[in-house]
């Protein structure tokens, strides 16, 4: 019973963070076309996905618990942060906190995985190099708000 509450809560979580990147994640885009169809492209793209997931569980793919295919999800969003942070003009958009926070639930996941699901090398493997990239991801918004606090700076005492 608590593990299906805890993935009521997760998907709930879910749902605020697809609710953000629908009302957010505009932003973050600088191409024009995309720009002009996000909405449509993103709930597209999430349906195309949640089929995918399907597949994937369905063929025997998946963990009990879906670790592989949330795995998959994790390995894009950790490879696609740095170079988000890195494109970005404007690095105050980049939430430290939430940055922690990703990097502390990355690692403590893959723990469990490691302790859990020791057979299962893929997970080790991506989990490790999400954690990885996660606290690059730390380093380089760190970095990149620092760097604009001193042009601020510069530009107020010019």
């Amino acid at each position: 019973a608590a593990c299906l509450w805890g993935y009521r809560l997760w998907f709930l979580i879910d749902l605020v963070i697809f609710y953000g990147v629908l009302k957010y994640g505009l932003e973050q885009v600088s191409t024009p076309k995309i720009k002009k169809h996000f909405k449509p492209i993103i709930i597209t793209s999430s349906v195309f996905w949640a089929v995918a997931y399907l597949a994937f569980k369905t063929s025997g793919h998946d963990t009990i618990i879906g670790a592989n295919s949330a795995y998959i999800a994790q390995a894009l969003i950790s490879f696609m942060y740095p170079i988000w942070i890195l494109r970005s003009d404007r690095p105050m958009l980049f939430s430290r906190v939430v940055a922690w926070f990703r990097t502390l639930g990355s690692g403590l996941i893959t723990c469990f995985m490691y302790i859990h699901y020791p057979e299962n090398y893929y997970v080790q493997v991506v989990g490790t190099t999400c954690v990885l990239l996660d606290m690059l991801s730390i380093y380089l918004i760190y970095q990149r708000r620092s760097e604009a606090q001193t042009v601020a700076v510069k530009a107020e005492a010019a």
